[in-house]
């Protein structure tokens, strides 16, 4: 049967092959998407900003100088234009994530390894009494017991990451600046709803830095999983990526007394929250109307606040741009020859595996 597996071993190394293949492909693929969901993305906040200064509310936008106007769309410009430079990382950060979760699986597998020789070891203390126990009878036999592991497979349903969210994982972008009056507490307090561990595009790394940064590749895309878990990572980076460029630029127009001052910092965090609106609505795209109930100080009685914010969508954004619209396509192919290619991937490491253990199996018996 050594000749079954190395056809096996044959088999799963031509897959490797088609992974690695597959995983290039992604790789061109989303990078592609992501530099055209850049253009879009500055495009669809810019038409949005738009809306809400003229329509939404021209008054407040009357009321601003010329050169604050021109500040706030200059703003609006630089956070458009950090985005997209940062949904391009998104690529590399993902290829950090999955090179860290390769090494807390091996670190799990370690502290396995250690934990089973100390069991071993306490039962060997345990049952040294009876071994001495068993020279001192004379007609006592030595009983000899022979340990094997058997492989542990892990059989993973291959499905994109629409039909299985994952757990938010803090995403590998930097912040976004905003260059608007006050700016340094305003960035400051932006910051405090970005991941603390990611620093600013802005400021400069030293040598030393720049060599202590970790650094990831497309070969840590080894495996279908690999593929697919890196994969789910860029999807919801993007996701992230849009609720926090959403938030900022609210945040923006809330400085710039475009939008109402009372207006509280959970209701324009919940405004970018782009599951909130889940049903298509007519007007322009990556605007959300909102009836905020505010407190008054001066009145008893509650106030009722018409809001319109800006909340980018993907899905507007994808269906606005056929371009766009065409590179999430070929995503989804590639998903589904992922999906295939991970199960006939499983099929073949399981036959290994049987094989493997029909061969132990018959190199251990003997004929008594």
């Amino acid at each position: 049967m050594a000749g079954a597996v190395e056809r096996i071993e044959q088999d799963i190394a031509a897959l490797d092959e088609r992974v690695r293949a597959i995983a290039q492909e992604f790789h061109d693929t989303y990078h592609q998407y992501l530099t055209k969901l850049g253009q879009s993305v500055r495009q669809q906040l810019i038409l949005a900003s738009y809306h809400i200064c003229t329509k939404g509310y021209p008054e407040r936008f009357l009321k601003l100088s010329f050169s604050q106007r021109q500040n706030l769309q200059q703003s609006l410009q630089k956070l458009v234009q950090q985005a997209q430079v940062q949904l391009i990382e998104l690529i590399e950060a993902a290829y950090l994530e999955v090179a860290s979760a390769d090494e807390d699986e091996d670190e799990i597998d370690e502290d396995e390894v250690e934990s089973d020789e100390v069991d071993s070891g306490e039962v060997n203390d345990a049952t040294e009494p009876d071994e001495t126990e068993a020279t001192d009878t004379p007609d006592s036999a030595q009983a000899s017991v022979s340990e094997f592991q058997t492989p542990e497979f892990q059989i993973l349903e291959f499905q994109t990451s629409e039909s299985q969210p994952l757990e938010p994982q803090p995403s590998g972008f930097e912040s976004l600046e905003l260059p608007f009056e006050q700016a340094s507490a305003e960035q400051s307090e932006f910051q405090a709803h970005v991941p603390p561990e990611v620093t600013s595009a802005s400021e400069e790394e030293s040598p030393i830095a720049e060599e202590q940064k970790p650094i990831a590749t497309i070969d840590v895309l080894d495996s279908p999983e690999a593929v697919a878990y890196w994969e789910e990572r860029i999807e919801e980076g993007i996701v992230e990526m849009l609720q926090t460029l959403s938030h900022a630029a609210n945040r923006l127009l809330q400085k710039a007394s475009i939008l109402p001052d009372k207006l509280p910092e959970p209701v324009l965090e919940v405004t970018a929250k782009s599951g909130l609106a889940t049903e298509a609505v007519s007007g322009p795209p990556n605007l959300l109307n909102l009836l905020v109930e505010t407190d008054d100080d001066d009145e008893e009685e509650s106030a009722v606040t018409h809001i319109i914010a800006i909340q980018l969508r993907l899905s507007e954004i994808e269906f606005s741009d056929a371009t766009l619209s065409t590179w999430r396509s070929k995503i989804r192919s590639l998903l589904a020859r992922l999906v295939q290619l991970g199960r006939q991937y499983q099929k073949k490491q399981r036959e290994r595996a049987i094989a493997e253990a029909e061969d132990a199996w018959r190199s251990s018996w003997f004929e008594e």
